[in-house]
């Protein structure tokens, strides 16, 4: 998967996301599936499309954060990795 998409923008990224909550074939890319809507309204108040908005929005929010402390931390070779557990919405 990372090879077939590591070359598009955020927002592209977050437009493939919200394609998968439809399809779980993207570009021929098999895309993992999404916990039900009850699941996903118990960890973030929020559902579907709603909770992928906010996620890109935190990981949007993180990437500039990043990039205020340190440039090379943010630049076009980098990879990063955010695994959601659900722990902050029972915090």
């Amino acid at each position: 998967m990372y090879s077939k998409f590591k070359k598009i923008t955020d927002l592209e990224w977050l437009n493939i996301l919200q394609k998968s909550l439809k399809s779980n074939y993207i570009n021929g890319v098999k895309f993992p599936g999404f916990p039900s809507d009850e699941i996903q309204n118990f960890f973030t108040g929020q559902k579907g499309n709603d909770t992928l908005k906010e996620a890109h929005d935190f990981y949007l929010a993180c990437k500039n954060s990043i990039k205020k402390f340190n440039e090379n931390l943010m630049d076009e070779n980098s990879t990063y990795l955010d695994f959601g557990s659900g722990v902050g919405a029972n915090c």
